[in-house]
């Protein structure tokens, strides 16, 4: 049986690696012969517990050859086949617990997610702690990235060499969104959601470009006199974007609903999709949209979004609300072109499973067991 270890370092349950994390394990313990426990390191937190039957171990350290030393202790005493580190710092700390003490039944493996997270690193006197980073890296079996875009960046940044980085996209649990999909809106939210609507799902914040999709509705509003904008989410861009909403006299159409723990019953009510990010890693949510077939327009923006939508969105020039608005407008009064987007989004969404995205890390753990000559492993009961 193939142990496995997913390294997270300090998160929290609400974020997406927690979250795509804990749907993996689940999933792969369903269906693949494996064991699997999560390790987190959040300082003051519990050190061990219980997530859907998967223990979740805190290594509670602040320093990073500490944490390494914990972590190569729990990789011994329970005797784990693969380790999967989650960005840059715990990367590191995996890494460094191969140089402390490298085991020769476990494969070590480090994953990059965002490009946005790196570009910190491409400053020209960032070049001794970009070369020391590729040194440490050097030490990892393997790397997963979740799009070409990042594992050009990744390239580039750390001098990583091609063959050494493998590209896995993530996925969603497309029957549980669409099983969320059925749950009953309010009597309010039934009002809001009686005209055609207009969703974005993103954290308020300033990158996520809601003013741009706020004026944009405003032109938008001119020829669609029911359309309304309702926005999930919630951060520290609130209030200028209610003054915004207020100065552009929307406020009976533009609607900030708030966190949503089920967007997707907002979203199967929904008419169109918009992503305004000025640069986007992983975009959960617009995937989410189209599994339950919402047609999508997007920024054409920098980040893996323009990868993993390819051609199943409306891509229009970043920043630019009237050629977003224009595009908004056409998709509206055109049925054609909605049917075909919506069908474009279904097919693209099949790329997305969580089916494939366990089949092709099961792969590639097994490849990357062969090429230590560990492969028996996977044929072991227990």
């Amino acid at each position: 049986m193939l142990r496995i270890l997913f390294f997270l370092g300090n998160v929290k349950k609400d974020e997406l690696p927690y979250k795509l994390t804990l749907e993996l394990a689940k999933y792969m313990l369903e269906f693949y012969n494996v064991y699997i426990e999560i390790a987190i390191n959040n300082l003051n937190d519990r050190i061990l517990k219980l997530e859907d039957n998967i223990f979740i171990n805190n290594l509670n350290s602040d320093n990073i050859t500490s944490a390494s030393q914990r972590l190569d202790d729990l990789i011994g005493r329970k005797n784990f086949n693969v380790v999967l580190g989650y960005f840059y710092k715990p990367n590191i700390i995996l890494a460094l617990t191969k140089i402390i003490n490298p085991r020769d039944n476990t494969v070590y493996i480090g994953s990059f997610h965002r490009v946005d997270h790196y570009e910190r690193f491409s400053s020209f006197y960032r070049y001794p702690l970009r070369f020391i980073s590729k040194y440490v890296y050097s030490f990892l079996d393997g790397i997963v990235v979740d799009s070409f875009t990042i594992k050009k960046e990744i390239e580039r940044t750390f001098f990583i060499e091609p063959d050494k980085i493998e590209v896995i996209y993530n996925f969603i649990d497309i029957k549980e969104i669409r099983k969320k999909a059925l749950d009953r809106l309010d009597s309010e939210e039934k009002r809001i959601f009686r005209k055609e609507v207009i969703l974005n799902v993103s954290r308020l914040i300033k990158e996520k470009g809601h003013e741009y999709l706020i004026k944009a509705f405003k032109i938008v509003k001119e020829k669609r006199k029911n359309a309304r904008l309702v926005i999930l989410g919630e951060g520290e861009e609130r209030a200028n974007l209610e003054a915004l909403i207020k100065e552009l006299n929307l406020e009976n159409s533009v609607y900030l609903l708030g966190y949503k723990s089920n967007p997707y019953k907002y979203m199967i009510n929904s008419d169109v999709y918009v992503l305004t990010s000025s640069y986007e890693g992983f975009s959960r949510s617009v995937l989410e949209a189209q599994a339950l077939g919402l047609p999508v327009i997007a920024f054409k923006s920098k980040g893996s979004h323009v990868e993993y939508l390819n051609k199943s969105a409306l891509f229009v020039k970043d920043k630019d609300e009237k050629a977003l608005a224009k595009a908004i407008i056409n998709l509206l009064e055109n049925d054609r072109l909605m049917d075909e987007y919506k069908n474009k989004s279904l097919q693209n969404i099949k790329n997305f499973s969580i089916e494939n995205g366990a089949k092709r890390y099961f792969k590639y753990f097994e490849t990357k067991l062969k090429e230590k000559k560990l492969e028996k492993i996977l044929n072991d009961e227990i």
